[in-house]
């Protein structure tokens, strides 16, 4: 396998604020939004190109921001309820 660093992303820049409302919207809390100021040097956009990925390794996103994101929380969950019960049972 090539050495390197290689972009992994869908191509589409998806802004925090639109990631905030798909969380919400999948874990159905009703959270209001916190902003503050910008720190120097943020970075203001980003949307990651993968196409070195692509042909190095015919990677490519298949999975939407959407699902990706449930799959990412209840993964989460799950570790979490399994760290809280391994928890309750040693202390």
């Amino acid at each position: 396998m090539p050495s390197g660093a290689y972009n992994i992303g869908t191509g589409v820049e998806t802004s925090v604020n639109r990631l905030y409302d798909l969380l919400l919207e999948i874990s159905a809390e009703d959270l209001p939004p916190q902003h503050g100021p910008s720190k120097p040097g943020e970075q203001l956009r980003s949307c990651v190109d993968s196409t070195l990925a692509r042909r190095t390794f015919d990677w490519y996103a298949q999975t939407d921001i959407h699902t990706g994101l449930e799959e990412t929380l209840r993964s989460f969950a799950t570790l979490i309820r399994s760290e809280h019960y391994s928890n309750e049972s040693t202390g």
